[in-house]
């Protein structure tokens, strides 16, 4: 293969694949919205170090709405009950509070092991 066929092709998978994207990122959001949490909130820190640091650094302010959600979700859960639909308007599944920290830290360690 030449470099602009694999160009191309690569052009047609994302033109064919970005409606099932969009189609998963809506359903991810409204699954998310339901309960009024963040896609951040998934992150566990249990199963990643970086995950773990980014709480510890979180502003408390943010660090206690994100336990606030979840024990929401979890209370909404064991109700089977949704978020009222007034609140399910105004909530942004999609709103990164703790991924940037993630990632910050993430760049440090690569650039500690890799420049050091």
């Amino acid at each position: 293969f030449k470099r602009t066929d694999i160009v191309t092709m690569s052009a047609m998978i994302d033109k064919l694949l970005s409606p099932l994207v969009r189609m998963q990122r809506r359903s991810i959001g409204k699954a998310l919205t339901a309960y009024g949490l963040r896609v951040d909130d998934l992150l566990d820190p249990t199963f990643d170090k970086y995950v773990k640091e980014a709480l510890e650094l979180l502003p408390e302010k943010e660090y206690v709405l994100r336990q606030r959600r979840l024990m929401r979700a979890l209370d909404l859960e064991v109700k089977h009950e949704k978020l009222p639909e007034e609140l399910q308007k105004i909530q942004d599944p999609f709103k990164p509070y703790l991924s940037p920290i993630v990632e910050k830290l993430k760049n440090q360690e690569y650039e500690r092991v890799n420049y050091q």
